[in-house]
């Protein structure tokens, strides 16, 4: 009886493992689909990525353009530093 059992175990295992063992060649065609599947898969995740750059790259460069100030605001923080300057750092007399 157990070695019956134990019979049973075995040939089940065995069952159980046979489309392990499969090969490309086994069943025509399902091998070449997943295959394909696959590479439209890298192909998609590439776009993806590279769209996620893009986009990014965009972001960045719009956000220079912003940083940027016009030749007005320069010469106004020019002006507001020479008198907030003239507060702070007042001309102290010369030491001989």
């Amino acid at each position: 009886m157990k070695r019956l059992v134990a019979l049973a175990g075995v040939l089940s295992a065995l069952a159980a493992s046979l489309p392990a063992q499969a090969r490309p060649g086994d069943h025509p065609g399902r091998f070449e689909r997943i295959q394909q599947r696959d590479a439209q898969q890298q192909q998609r995740e590439f776009r993806r990525e590279q769209e996620l750059q893009r986009r990014q790259l965009q972001r960045h460069e719009q956000e220079n353009r912003r940083e940027r100030m016009t030749p007005e605001e320069r010469q106004q923080l020019r002006r507001d530093i020479r008198e907030h300057g003239r507060d702070v750092y007042r001309d102290r007399p010369r030491r001989f």
